[in-house]
Formats: C-alpha cells, sequence, structure tokens
C-alpha cells in the first residue's frame, strides 16, 4: 500500500504545479495555490493512505461518494486500483479551485453544500459514502447531514466516517497547561456578521458524541477506532525527549490520537440495533 501512495504521491506533484499555475480562491476566500495543496498533500498523506487501505477492501465493483472531496487524492487513487465508480461532492464555489486532478481523471464531480441543502441525489444510489473530515467543518445539525447521508446510500450501505479528535493529546496538554484549544476570532476581520465563516473548524467531537449521533442517524456502527498521522522524528533536537514520550502515550493509549474513524452500516429501519 506504501508503494502505491509513494507512486502517486510524486505524480500528484508534478500534476499540481501543472494545473495550479497560479493562485485561486475557494469558498470562505481560502487562497490555494499549488504550494498550499502540496503541504496539504504531506500532511494528510497517512489519512490517505488509511482511507485507501479501508475503503479499497470493499471497493471493488462499487458506486462510491467521496461528499467534500477537495482534491480528491484517495478518489483518483481508488478509482485506478479498485475497478470502483466513484463520485465527487463539493461546494459550487470550491470546485475549480480544488477538483481540478479530478476532472483530469474523468471522476466526476456533484456541486453541492450540505450545509444549505439536500443532496441533489436519488435515494439508495450508492453502497459507500465517505465522509472524511467534513464533520467539523458543519455549520448545521450534523445529525441533518447524517440521515441524508443514510437516505442516499443503498440498502445495507456502509459510510465510512473521519474526524479531528477533540480528546487529542496536544488538546489535552494546552488545557493543562491553561492555553485554549479553539481557534480564535479573526482579528483583522472587518464583517459585522457570520465571523464563524472565517473559521476553520466550527466544533471537534469526542469519539462518543459521533457514535450516539451515527446511532439516532438510523446507523449500525461496525467498527471505530482511533487514528494518527503523526509519526516518531528521530532528528536530534532538544525537544526529542518530550516528542518520544508523546510518542509513546499516543501508541499506548489510542483516545489520545488526533482522529478517529468509524464505519457504520446502513440500517433497514430507522430503528436502530446492535451489529
Amino acid at each position: 500500500m506504501n508503494n502505491i501512495i509513494d507512486t502517486y504521491y510524486n505524480l500528484f506533484v508534478k500534476d499540481i504545479h501543472r494545473l495550479w499555475p497560479e493562485e485561486t480562491i475557494a469558498a470562505l476566500d481560502e487562497r490555494v495555490n499549488a504550494g498550499s495543496i502540496i503541504r496539504y498533500l504531506q500532511r494528510d498523506k497517512t489519512r490517505i493512505a488509511t482511507i485507501v487501505e479501508h475503503v479499497g477492501k470493499i471497493a471493488t465493483g462499487k458506486k462510491i461518494l467521496d461528499i467534500g472531496c477537495a482534491y480528491g487524492f484517495y478518489d483518483i487513487i481508488l478509482k485506478g486500483n479498485f475497478n470502483c465508480d466513484i463520485t465527487g461532492l463539493e461546494m459550487p464555489e470550491s470546485v475549480d479551485a480544488y477538483c481540478r486532478l479530478l476532472k483530469e481523471n474523468n471522476v466526476p464531480v456533484i456541486e453541492s453544500t450540505l450545509s444549505k441543502a439536500p443532496c441533489p441525489i436519488d435515494d439508495g444510489s450508492f453502497d459507500i459514502i465517505i465522509f472524511s473530515e467534513i464533520l467539523e467543518h458543519l455549520r448545521v445539525s450534523p445529525l441533518r447531514v447524517l440521515k441524508e447521508i443514510r437516505r442516499v446510500l443503498k440498502p445495507d450501505g456502509i459510510m465510512i466516517l473521519t474526524t479531528p479528535n477533540m480528546g487529542y493529546l496536544r488538546n489535552v496538554t494546552h488545557l493543562l497547561t491553561g492555553k485554549n484549544i479553539l481557534q480564535p476570532f479573526p482579528e483583522d476581520d472587518t464583517r459585522w456578521d457570520s465571523v464563524t465563516d472565517a473559521l476553520t473548524h466550527t466544533r471537534v467531537y469526542m469519539i462518543n458524541e459521533v457514535l450516539e449521533l451515527i446511532d439516532k442517524a438510523g446507523f449500525g456502527v461496525l467498527e471505530s477506532r482511533f487514528i494518527s498521522a503523526e509519526k516518531i522524528n528521530w532528528q536530534a533536537r532538544p525537544s526529542l525527549p518530550l516528542h518520544l514520550l508523546y510518542m509513546f502515550l499516543i501508541t499506548i493509549v489510542p483516545s489520545f490520537r488526533d482522529s478517529f474513524m468509524i464505519t457504520a452500516k446502513k440500517l433497514s429501519s430507522g430503528i436502530n440495533y446492535v451489529i
């Protein structure tokens, strides 16, 4: 799997430089350029590999929807290696800024904003829905969105959700040292309304909160686990002992990791049962 990711990584970097010769603007006035996309790719390389490995086990021959597809790195890898029919969904104002790689690889993109309107997709259209790093950005009830995901899934369809973990060890240590873990309001914002639109994350969740939301939305949880994009860095520096302690703690205490992944199955009725 790592060989596949490494191969695609090098191809992606070349294509990013070619497809984003100039800076462009996405939703919420986000500035997007080749450098920012490559930094995103580097930072999320482990998450991309985790999703490809996890979804790849069940992807062959399936119809897959990636909600909030952004640059679509794992969509392109899944399509190229697992013979699946994959579609992205992205906010209309971000499609040009984000989805150039997807379009070049013939991955269709539906333009829609779940926080403003239901999916323009028929009931029971997809076998698998990927909902990765989107929950924390929602500015509407997550339960409403999860119910919409359930509607779009086929009977017994699968949702794979990832989101940052509020119980992340760095958050815990910040609180213990008197630091606020929430993003501050921008000081240079001149608007008098919707200042929260400028925030990166609207709300970050504990895993039990999300498990409860998924249950209420009509899913049965098949698997939940904590994941991390962080790796040991052996470079000699004064902070190395603290870094090694940190890595040891997130290894032995999974709930200290930075994110979690939940795999859930659409139930045949709105009343849940234990799977």
